[in-house]
């Protein structure tokens, strides 16, 4: 009996120890860098040691800490990332997006690469490559990803400009002696004769050159340079647009003038009304008008390139309902009437992806799986589709399943609960 409860003493004591444990925590380091001197440029790495829970996307901000040290100029995504998105470079703060579609990294991955920077020195010294995490989602419905983070240090070389010392030691001394040797030597060796000669050629010449150029200089300038800018300045705010498509990389034309590729975010434009045109090579452009108000950031539906059909992704997928016709032949002396049947029985499949990866799939308010996902055994008919994820707006739409067929939903981008770039 002892040994029994000795037993059960060392399993529990066991348990404790295993509960007590930590979670295997993510860290993410800025690799720290040299760069040769002024001018040069070094690539500096982002990594993540590991992902215990899979990668399915995030959204970051690097930042110089000391512009006038270094700066961002370019932005090198790794193969896994299917969307990638990065705000304007040459710049001291850069927002980074990137998204995995394609299961490129997966539960336990260790050393994943998240962003390369190209960073350029600008003049000798050192500052820090700080990096903000603001949204890191894990495979799954799992818990958003809270990693350490470990910023990098950029070292400029070269010699740290001595000129601006010079600048400051020559003024000071110039003005100190000149005017202590002048008036002691003059007035106490000449007293009579250099009076007469001293105060007429100083007073002469300061007094004549010192007014005429002053007051000519500063108000011509000031007034001319003043009403000029002024009415250069916008009346409004602008608006701003954000367009994906499927696939990315389509060309993105505003009023017939080529803005970027998607896909293209938060891009300002005048308030009014657009014409908005996307293409991509081997599709059918597809056009449409985009209305912005001052301050709006205005959503484009995301636009899906089929060939030969220009479409975009609908807020609710058309229902179809399927005729039959079925026949049967039967001897020719006996009459037999055809039956038609509309809509279908039996059951069919969807096919079902999402950005960012990992939302989970309700049909008629039933959890069906994870996305992406193919769904099973679907009764034929309209049914309820619902994409929920955390930190995500949740998706409903109607969709229509087909008898023995799998049906392929188009690709839904979940839209997040705060603010991206």
């Amino acid at each position: 009996m002892y040994f029994t409860k000795w037993k059960e003493t060392v399993i529990l004591c066991a348990c404790i120890c295993l509960l007590a444990v930590p979670a295997l925590a993510t860290t993410v380091t800025v690799s720290p860098a040299t760069i040769p001197d002024a001018g040069s440029s070094v690539d500096v790495t982002i990594v993540a040691d590991s992902l215990p829970t899979g990668l399915s996307g995030y959204i970051m901000t690097a930042s110089v800490a000391d512009p006038s040290v270094a700066e961002i100029t370019a932005v090198t995504f790794p193969s896994w990332a299917s969307m990638k998105l990065n705000s304007a470079v040459p710049a001291s703060e850069v927002s980074l997006r990137a998204s995995d579609l394609s299961l490129g990294v997966s539960p336990g991955a260790t050393g994943v690469t998240l962003v390369t920077l190209t960073v350029k020195g600008k003049i000798a010294g050192a500052t820090t490559l700080g990096l903000t995490v603001r949204q890191m989602d894990p495979d799954g419905a799992g818990d958003p990803i809270n990693p350490t983070v470990i910023p990098g240090t950029i070292s400029v070389g070269g010699v740290v400009p001595t000129a601006t010392v010079t600048p400051t030691a020559t003024p000071t001394a110039t003005p100190t002696a000149t005017p202590t040797a002048t008036p002691t030597a003059t007035p106490t060796i000449t007293p009579t004769a250099t009076p007469t000669a001293t105060p007429t050629a100083t007073p002469t010449a300061t007094p004549t050159a010192t007014p005429t150029a002053t007051p000519t200089a500063t108000p011509t300038a000031t007034p001319t340079a003043t009403p000029t800018a002024t009415p250069t300045q916008p009346g409004q705010e602008p608006g701003y647009i954000t367009v994906f498509s499927y696939p990315l990389g389509g060309s993105v034309a505003l009023d017939g003038t080529v803005i970027g590729t998607t896909p293209l975010q938060d891009y300002a434009v005048e308030p009014g009304t657009h014409t908005l045109t996307a293409s991509y090579p081997g599709y059918r452009e597809y056009t449409t008008t985009v209305s912005v108000s001052p301050g709006e950031h205005k959503r484009v539906p995301l636009i899906i390139f089929m060939k030969g059909i220009p479409t975009m992704f609908p807020t609710t997928i058309p229902t179809t309902t399927v005729t039959t016709l079925i026949t049967t032949a039967v001897p020719t002396g006996t009459p037999t009437p055809t039956a038609t049947v509309t809509g279908s029985t039996g059951t069919g499949a969807l096919k079902i992806s999402t950005v960012p990866r990992g939302a989970t799939i309700y049909i008629d308010d039933v959890v069906k799986g994870i996305s992406p996902a193919t769904i099973s055994d679907i009764p034929a008919g309209n049914h309820e589709l619902k994409v929920a994820k955390q930190n995500y707006k949740t998706t409903v739409k109607t969709v229509t399943v087909q008898a023995g067929k799998t049906i392929q939903v188009p690709l839904i981008v979940l839209s997040p609960t705060r603010s991206g770039f």
